[in-house]
């Protein structure tokens, strides 16, 4: 998923990465959104989805 997330320009990786959040693991969520977050030169933009992001409660191991 990682290589997806990417793919995309730096302004656009938090759209690529909410696409693909429903399949994540939790470690790899956590991970991905980590990096997604210190890559991003845009935070401010999209706030309120960053919020929500963060604010996920513990995901399940198991891939969704």
């Amino acid at each position: 998923m990682d290589t997806f997330i990417h793919l995309h320009e730096r302004p656009y990786r938090i759209t690529a990465f909410m696409e693909v959040a429903h399949e994540l693991s939790n470690k790899d969520y956590w991970f991905l959104l980590s990096d997604v977050w210190t890559d991003s030169e845009n935070i401010w933009q999209n706030l309120d989805d960053w919020r929500e992001l963060w604010n996920e409660p513990p995901r399940s191991q198991e891939i969704r």
